[in-house]
């Protein structure tokens, strides 16, 4: 966002993104820049001379707490205008003990009253019905709600009713309500509503042309006996899982070893994995 701020032809956009430049070079400096870079790769084209150093042992080599430091300072750079700042962590019911302390309890204590002074939001999403008793999000949540510091409005979601499923459905295939009622019926039947789990069996079905548009009547229609005998599992992550096993075993051998290289991975691997027998036939 910085960098098509600091590109753009807004002024006031442009301003900011400098004025965040100037923030972080008062308040840090280059080898602290190059560490930031680490995790904020972007920081590299918004400000000269930074380079990462793309350590595969960034997690070792950097401190817990100069890492809240680094994103402390980053996120008061960001602050340090009027303009309102949202921070958006999805899929909390996933993340670790580690994560969730760095970033709801030992990040929001650094920036501790700075936060409320400033048009700040951090919007946490996060599966309820995940978040039990044991879960390490849980005991966070209990904290941030006790805490004077932090404002906190919580939103509960519900699941899509038949007739909100129905309207979906019936907009993304350009058809009444009427005609796809019993498709949307039964996709409410699989999925009790959820949206990400109807999302995600309604993609499936037409990757699989199960959904498919018919030429002859020139509109969107699908193939009951195929689609009553579609597996979904007993949730969106089962479902994932259920779609994943379809995939070529070449193809399936290559996600496990990306897997386990953490959410960067260089070019150069993608490269050695296509021209060895592993991955021969899957083209990237």
């Amino acid at each position: 966002m910085l960098i098509r701020m600091k590109l753009g032809r807004n002024q006031q956009d442009i301003e900011y993104s400098d004025g965040v430049v100037r923030a972080l070079e008062s308040s840090l400096d280059h080898n602290s820049l190059c560490s930031l870079a680490e995790y904020l790769p972007d920081i590299q084209d918004l400000i000269e001379g930074v380079i990462i150093k793309r350590s595969s042992f960034v997690e070792a080599n950097l401190s817990h707490w100069k890492l809240v430091f680094l994103l402390t300072e980053f996120t008061t750079a960001l602050l340090r205008s009027n303009r309102p700042i949202m921070l958006i962590m999805d899929d909390l019911q996933w993340a670790d003990s580690l994560t969730l302390n760095l970033v709801l309890r030992d990040l929001l204590g650094a920036l501790g009253e700075r936060i409320n002074s400033h048009n700040f939001l951090l919007a946490g999403l996060y599966r309820d019905d995940w978040v039990l008793s044991e879960h390490p999000l849980y005991s966070q949540l209990e904290r941030i709600r006790e805490s004077r510091n932090v404002n906190v409005t919580e939103i509960l979601l519900s699941t899509f009713s038949k007739t909100d499923l129905s309207e979906m459905v019936a907009a993304e295939l350009r058809l009444p309500t009427r005609v796809v009622s019993d498709l949307s019926d039964f996709v409410h039947k699989k999925t009790s509503g959820n949206i990400l789990f109807a999302v995600e069996l309604l993609n499936s079905m037409v990757r699989d042309s199960i959904i498919y548009f018919n030429l002859k009547s020139r509109r969107y229609d699908w193939h009951w006996d195929i689609a009553l005998s579609v597996k979904t599992g007993e949730n969106v992550a089962g479902f994932i899982v259920t779609t994943l096993s379809s995939l070529p075993q070449e193809t399936l051998q290559v996600l496990r070893i990306l897997s386990c290289f953490g959410f960067h991975v260089e070019l150069s691997v993608l490269d050695l994995l296509e021209s060895s027998s592993v991955a021969s036939n899957c083209g990237f």
